[in-house]
């Protein structure tokens, strides 16, 4: 190949190679936070760039590691280049991977290890097309990359795999040429080249465009995707034929569909008085299901001593730490929640003020989805103080379209809807709030209209949504049944068809009471059952206030009317009430009850089971394996087995059964008594190949027996020759 020509060649498979990569680097910024993807683009081009005109490798370094450094500068640090805390910040990020410490690694060294990990990946490609003339390991990798992501992540693969292909067959027919070519050791101009690119891109290109336009069959299997998911994720997580088993769920982009009840423990609380658990709070809708925004979160990490304040006070954003401020007028509660069930977030009740838990604690704070995580320590208990919100309804009715205080962009972040929203559903949204002037009545309006006869609470005979339907219009206009999802997601979705700043918040209901812990506390059960997802509603000058508009539920906020005098504070009794009463219905329940319930014995069996789940499936694996061993060394231990059973049997009765126990033991061996043989020609080859004379003996003794109906022979006499005949076969 000339020069000129061979220039070109490697030119044209540096950009093939460097679109192959690109590939990879398109699905991080839809699928994670990386943001600037360009900026990564660019220095995987540069590095090519430079290794593709052969810059001396001191070269290369230079001008990779000032790029590296000048771009994490820029978007990580504020402090001059030539301070030196970066470096000592880099040192504990490495100390802390040192430690397995992964959430607590700083995004400017994220950023840093991401550099080097494309820097190395150009090397290997640069390898691959100039050193080995071989880049199908590389291109599978990318297929599989690409189809497991579109398969098991929101990102579309279908361009991206139909770019794959055509980028990869171009590289592996252009390779193929370069590796004859450097065997043949012959020099080819570009009108060669050109003769052997041109039909296999025309050739690559129609392939392309059949496959992509020609008719597909439908998949003849079903999909496999939510077993697998189901499978990797726990048992009971997916969807199946019967529905999904109802658990807190971290993935929510697919609502809809049926499930079935779950009444694992996830936690207990002893409180004082019932309150719904909250999570976190999720912010865009698909069309489909619910997402949290991640460009729009804001995450802190605190290191504490075991005690978190103010988790949400926006002043921690500026790194501050307010004092805690308590209303004189309400009680401090506290609760203590007992985990059963490992997770990293915390359930908390509205109004915490202070979470208390292990010392040495780091606390994970989503300000946005107001979502507290401990990274990767989980924690057996926690507690918390907080005061039960009480909500000014003449404060609330002062939010009105007219307020022109709030941010433009805060606004329209909780007003988002999908672009393909039916316009029935704007429709009803305004036909509901008619007439309602405040954000407060609105919010009851569409609130009370679930409340309808029309609608249906119901756990089994809930549709998946169509593919090209809509999550909130099958609800409202085809179905109206449906459980938690259903309720809180359309509202929400009818509240911001009208401007009314909403988001989808999941967590837990209050549980079931169990019994009393003292005068005071109470202890409540939380169940996968109690999994729960309600709506909250911004309010100028107060903040987001839940709603409950799932039919037959009762979040337990407490709404002061106007009618109420200021004197008045909120008696903590109302909503203890309820409890003295599941209380009281508890005991008389007890009172007809003598000894342990079965359900209480059935709780304790399954608690129990829980918590040896390993030892007795190792047990229950060790039995089968020894089971399985014993059966197939039976022909070598049974017949001590059968010489101990009648070693203490003396009655000539035993004989006839001793002797069908030998033929079986015989068989096992090898010795098969074959069809229509007699017992005494069987006896003999017995004996032929034992070399003994055994054999005859007892049957001569057996047909006396069963033949001729004489008396049985003495087990005495016979013993000997059956142990001497049946010893032999376990060697």
């Amino acid at each position: 190949m000339t020069e000129k020509a061979n220039r070109t060649f490697r030119i044209v498979l540096a950009i093939l190679g460097f679109l192959l990569l690109w590939e990879w680097l398109q699905p991080i910024q839809q699928l994670t936070d990386t943001g600037y993807i360009g900026y990564f683009v660019l220095f995987v081009a540069l590095i090519l760039g430079l290794l593709y005109t052969r810059v001396r490798f001191f070269y290369i370094l230079g001008v990779a590691l000032a790029y590296i450094f000048f771009f994490i500068h820029r978007w990580h640090f504020s402090i001059p280049t030539d301070e030196p805390r970066w470096l000592s910040l880099w040192t504990l990020d490495m100390i802390r991977i040192i430690h397995q410490d992964w959430e607590l690694v700083s995004d400017s060294f994220r950023t840093l290890l991401f550099f080097f990990v494309l820097w190395m990946m150009s090397h290997l490609l640069y390898y691959w097309l100039q050193v080995k003339n071989s880049i199908f390991l590389f291109y599978v990798m990318t297929v599989l990359y690409i189809t497991i992501l579109d398969t098991f992540t929101p990102y579309d693969g279908t361009m991206a795999i139909i770019r794959a292909v055509i980028f990869g067959f171009l590289l592996l027919g252009l390779l193929t040429l370069k590796r004859i070519i450097d065997a043949e050791n012959i020099s080819v101009g570009k009108e060669t080249v050109r003769l052997w690119t041109i039909p296999l891109a025309i050739f690559i290109a129609f392939s392309s465009i059949v496959s992509f336009v020609a008719p597909k069959f439908s998949p003849i299997w079903p999909d496999p995707v939510p077993y697998i998911k189901s499978y990797a994720e726990g048992a009971g997580e997916g969807e199946g034929i019967t529905g999904s088993v109802i658990r807190y769920s971290f993935d929510d982009t697919q609502l809809g569909g049926p499930f079935i009840g779950d009444n694992h423990v996830v936690f207990s609380a002893a409180v004082r008085t019932p309150h719904y658990w909250r999570v976190e709070s999720k912010d865009t809708y698909t069309g489909k299901g619910w997402e949290q925004s991640k460009v729009y979160s804001k995450i802190h990490t605190f290191v504490t001593d075991g005690t978190l304040t103010n988790p949400f006070h926006p002043d921690k954003l500026m790194g501050l730490d307010p004092e805690v401020v308590w209303d004189d007028e309400r009680i401090v509660y506290e609760a203590t929640v007992n985990i059963n069930q490992r997770y990293r977030h915390l359930v908390y009740p509205y109004g915490t003020k202070v979470v208390e838990a292990n010392d040495s604690t780091l606390f994970h704070v989503d300000f946005e989805a107001q979502k507290i995580e401990t990274g990767t320590q989980y924690l057996a208990s926690y507690s918390f103080q907080y005061q039960i919100p009480v909500y000014d309804v003449e404060v609330l009715r002062q939010a009105t379209v007219d307020r022109t205080d709030i941010d433009l962009q805060f606004l329209n972040h909780y007003t988002q809807l999908p672009d393909n929203l039916p316009q029935r559903v704007i429709d009803l949204a305004q036909e509901i709030v008619e007439g309602k002037e405040n954000w407060y009545d609105q919010a009851k309006a569409i609130e009370d209209y679930f409340q309808q006869g029309d609608f249906v609470y119901d756990q089994v005979n809930v549709p998946y949504p169509r593919p090209e339907q809509d999550y909130v219009d099958q609800f409202l206009f085809e179905t109206k049944r449906g459980y938690c999802d259903n309720y809180s997601t359309a509202m929400v979705v009818l509240l911001r068809a009208v401007g009314v700043p909403a988001r989808w918040v999941k967590g837990y209901t209050a549980g079931e009471y169990k019994k009393a812990l003292d005068s005071t506390y109470k202890e409540y059960r939380i169940t996968n059952y109690n999994a729960h997802s309600w709506v909250e509603v911004f309010f100028p000058d107060v903040g987001w206030v839940p709603f409950e508009p799932t039919k037959g539920f009762d979040n337990y906020v407490v709404f002061q009317q106007p009618d109420i005098n200021d004197d008045d504070t909120f008696d903590p009794s109302v909503l203890e009430q309820e409890d003295d009463n599941e209380e009281n219905k508890l005991e008389e329940k007890d009172e007809d009850k003598n000894g342990v319930s079965i359900k209480e014995i059935w709780e304790q069996f399954v608690t129990w089971t829980k918590e040896h789940l390993v030892a007795i499936g190792i047990t229950l694996l060790a039995v089968t394996v020894i089971i399985w061993v014993l059966y197939l060394l039976r022909r070598r231990w049974l017949p001590y087995w059968w010489m101990l059973y009648y070693r203490f049997r003396a009655n000539q009765n035993h004989f006839p059964h001793a002797y069908e126990q030998l033929l079986h033991q015989l068989k096992r061996y090898g010795l098969t008594l074959k069809d229509g043989q007699t017992l005494r020609s069987y006896a003999k080859r017995v004996d032929e190949f034992f070399s003994t004379d055994a054999m005859s003996r007892l049957t001569l003794e057996y047909e006396k027996y069963v033949y001729r109906g004489q008396d049985h022979p003495s087990w005495d006499q016979t013993k000997e020759l059956w142990e001497y005949l049946i010893k032999k076969t376990t060697s």
